[in-house]
């Protein structure tokens, strides 16, 4: 009889959990996790679509504490033995002034292009997340004051005391189509100016969210 291992029943039985699923990698703990779970459960209700089967086609993994691109992408790698039948494999971080100079900025691209030669789809804002959620209200692309202009529009948000977004204020009417629209455009902008996709100001989150959409809907 064959020795039971209970490290391969592990790997067997996440093979399963995560089959179909979207694997999302967030460098952040608490802002972009929360924010994409209760963006499932905000856009499940307004869909008319089961909150419950909506959030099982999604896993959501933070780093843990772990904030340095390339070792997150490291992670993932390591990780992605396990995930055999998953269905999109994604790494969510921001630039954070990674990308001026010196080591840091060729940590930063490294892990870019070996998340990108390994199939993981990087969703990356510069400088930060913050950017992705101001474009919800306005138009404008401040390099350093998303943080205290996001505030303008969510009182409860703060930099350091309350990292969470109002996804409903962010849900309400068009807004989140006005972001991505916007978004596109500081995209469109950069490509005009031959700069890269990742530069700022820019945030490709929008990827994410209509990949998500898509996935919810089927």
């Amino acid at each position: 009889m064959p020795k039971y291992n209970l490290a391969r029943e592990k790997r067997t039985s996440r093979k399963n959990r995560d089959a179909g699923k979207f694997i999302i990698y967030t460098e952040g703990s608490i802002t972009e996790p929360e924010y994409l779970r209760t963006w499932i459960d905000e856009y499940a209700k307004q869909k008319k679509i089961n909150q419950v089967k909506a959030r099982y086609k999604f896993r959501i993994i933070p780093s843990s504490g772990e904030t340095e691109p390339g070792k997150i992408v490291e992670n993932i790698l390591n990780d992605k033995r396990s995930y055999e039948d998953f269905d999109t494999l994604f790494v969510v971080f921001d630039e954070d002034d990674r990308s001026i100079s010196g080591k840091n900025k060729t940590n930063f691209l490294n892990a870019i292009e070996k998340a990108t030669k390994n199939n993981i789809k990087v969703i990356c804002s510069n400088r930060s997340i913050e950017l992705w959620a101001l474009l919800h209200f306005e138009e404008s692309a401040p390099v350093d004051e998303c943080s205290s202009k996001l505030s303008n529009y969510m009182p409860e948000y703060h930099p350091s005391r309350n990292k969470r977004f109002d996804v409903q204020k962010m849900l309400v009417g068009n807004k989140q189509e006005l972001a991505k629209e916007r978004a596109k455009r500081l995209a469109q902008n950069n490509k005009d100016q031959g700069k890269n996709w990742y530069s700022r100001p820019s945030t490709n989150f929008y990827e994410l969210i209509e990949a998500m959409e898509k996935k919810m809907q089927e």
